[in-house]
């Protein structure tokens, strides 16, 4: 796949409803160390996968996409399958599956790491309490450093391309609290077609995460909102739920081989997005 493909793959994301923009398929191609592929018919592009790779740690598996016309031919299994292969000599191999996919994936050896929920919500919540008592301010270039040398032992590896590129789409939907060696916890987000996304939030604590939640919201502007939280994050999905969220759908976090880099999953209480973990 090549950015000449990128007007391809937003017909087959639109064709599936999903929320990515233009911007974000250039992020995947930056990352992807030629394992984002697509498949042809006679020239005109007809299924799409991407692969992220994270500093040889693990490679992560998105946007398995067919054009609904010629479904359930294998096209998409085919195409998973060559990212697989070309991504399982750069670590495990990971990703996010819909309770559907997981049953392919099963196939494939795949196994179970945690489950996660997309949560929804269609207005601003009135009742969005003022957590002024725990600061939080935008984070700011300078900022990006250390956070980006805090983020990879939480996540489990390095992803600076990935955090500037979100901080570049979306500055507005960047916030930490704390600074410098005493980093207690940041946010990003991202603009979407049809919801605003907030995440990845790294956090020591829930009452962190849900004050830079609520910094992030207003930014907004009234859109939809999601945000794919972690089920193990019951504190913080219940302070989610009361300001209104809902759940739109699961996803299922899974992994291929050894996963000698799981990361701090007990301070990431949203991720940032299936397709890029």
């Amino acid at each position: 796949m090549t950015e000449k493909d990128i007007p391809a793959g937003m017909r087959l994301k639109s064709a599936a409803g999903w929320n990515q923009l233009e911007g974000d398929w250039k992020l995947f191609l930056d990352s992807s160390q030629d394992g984002s592929l697509v498949a042809e018919d006679k020239g005109k592009v007809i299924g799409t996968v991407t692969t992220v790779n994270y500093s040889g740690r693990f490679s992560w598996i998105g946007m398995v996409l067919v054009d609904p016309e010629i479904r359930r031919m294998g096209i998409g299994t085919s195409l998973l399958k060559e990212a697989i292969t070309r991504a399982k000599d750069k670590g495990t191999i990971r990703l996010d599956a819909t309770p559907k996919g997981k049953l392919l994936y099963d196939t494939l050896g795949f196994e179970d790491e945690y489950g996660l929920r997309r949560y929804e919500i269609k207005a601003y919540p009135t009742n969005l309490i003022d957590h002024s008592k725990i600061a939080c301010s935008k984070i700011s270039s300078h900022d990006l450093p250390k956070i980006i040398e805090y983020d990879q032992h939480v996540f489990g590896a390095p992803r600076a391309g990935i955090l500037r590129s979100l901080y570049d789409i979306g500055p507005a939907y960047a916030w930490i609290c704390g600074s410098g060696d005493n980093i207690q916890g940041y946010c990003f987000g991202r603009p979407g077609s049809n919801f605003e996304q907030i995440g990845p939030i790294i956090a020591l604590n829930k009452e962190i995460a849900f004050s830079l939640l609520c910094n992030a919201i207003p930014q907004c502007k009234g859109r939809p909102i999601i945000i794919d939280i972690p089920d193990d994050q019951k504190a913080f999905v219940q302070s989610v739920e009361e300001i209104g969220f809902k759940i739109q759908r699961p996803f299922i976090r899974m992994y291929l081989g050894k996963h000698p880099y799981p990361g701090r999953p007990e301070q990431q209480f949203a991720i940032a997005g299936p397709e890029i973990g």
